[in-house]
């Protein structure tokens, strides 16, 4: 049920109040064109106000969403060192400052290379924080990122 105010009901009554008394009033004056007419005026007024009460008025609610998290897979290790970090602020500008993030990176290392030299195997690094330590997040993971591509290829030195 829709809610109305005081002023509303107060004018849709009046209006059937005056057409249904109006009616009344002419008919006993053998007026009966104008007591129509009245009376037309009170039952429409019975109507609109009948079905003004049962429609209902939408109201705007306003939510709020935020990005939680960002996962990336990737099978190249340079598509880990040189990622687009712009990008990740991008997505997470619009949270809250308190708001809880989850940065995971993934690394599935499909290559088959020499059994003498270093090689990164398939890993997950996972970071979680809050959308104002998100400067923070991302330098950890520049340097992880950029610590493995150092390691990733090297001989092993017996």
């Amino acid at each position: 049920m829709n809610e109305l105010n005081k002023t509303e009901i107060l004018t849709n009554l009046l209006w059937t109040a005056f057409g249904i008394i109006g009616g009344i009033n002419y008919y006993s004056k053998a007026e009966y064109w104008i007591c129509g007419i009245m009376i037309l005026i009170g039952i429409l007024s019975i109507m609109t106000f009948a079905t003004y009460a049962q429609t209902e008025k939408s109201k705007v609610i306003e939510t709020k969403t935020a990005v939680t998290e960002l996962k990336v897979e990737t099978e190249n290790l340079d598509e880990l060192k040189n990622f687009d970090w712009e990008m990740v602020k991008g997505m997470f500008q619009e949270n809250d400052k308190n708001q809880e993030i989850i940065l995971a990176f993934a690394y599935v290392n499909k290559l088959e290379i020499d059994k003498s030299k270093v090689r990164v195997d398939n890993f997950e690094m996972k970071l979680t924080g809050k959308t104002a330590d998100l400067d923070k997040l991302t330098v950890i993971l520049k340097k992880s990122f950029e610590k493995l591509d150092e390691i990733d290829g090297r001989d092993i030195k017996n």
